[in-house]
């Protein structure tokens, strides 16, 4: 109950800022969390999540609300934070997320595991779009993946795409 009531106090000036660098240490990104407050039962929520791209300015993140449950066994045991989370995510696209993962404090590492509800290809943010086949038209899709990113190594990311409705649009195409 303790450890409760000085989270409540931490977490919305401290662990704002603390969460806020981990965050810019793992991606390449300049990252703000508007308000960040702690509930003993309700854990962690998370209020304007932005990640912009400190080069072009490009808003790649933007998460309005998230609720994040976070194992402080691990925390005190492990020297680890285990954590899931959940909310709403404007940018780079509009759609749900369920996240769970794990942050090794010492090493610096961050293990995640995140799927999202259908993402309507013509909701997605015009930058992510021209990275995407021009042959690639309407539809929509969920993502399953997994990421694994620590300092001084390019992260991994592995997962699965689910298309619904896709619509591909090619000229003619010759096989022989």
């Amino acid at each position: 109950l303790a450890g409760s009531l000085w989270l409540t106090f931490w977490v919305p000036t401290k662990g704002k800022v603390w969460l806020e660098t981990q965050l810019e240490r793992q991606l390449p990104l300049d990252v703000t969390i508007g308000r960040m407050r702690y509930s003993l039962w309700e854990g962690l929520f998370l209020e304007d999540v932005r990640g912009v791209d400190p080069h072009t300015g490009i808003l790649w993140l933007h998460a309005p609300h998230l609720q994040a449950h976070v194992g402080v066994a691990t925390l005190v045991l492990q020297q680890q934070v285990a954590f899931r989370m959940e909310g709403a995510i404007a940018a780079p696209c509009q759609t749900n997320v369920a996240m769970a993962g794990r942050f090794q404090i010492r090493r610096r590492r961050l293990m995640l595991d995140a799927t999202t509800t259908a993402i309507s290809l013509d909701r997605i943010i015009p930058q992510l779009v021209e990275r995407l086949p021009r042959a690639l038209k309407a539809g929509s899709v969920e993502l399953t993946i997994h990421l694994d990113a620590q300092p001084d190594r390019d992260p991994s990311i592995t997962g699965r795409l689910t298309g619904t409705q896709l619509v591909w649009e090619q000229g003619s195409v010759r096989l022989t």
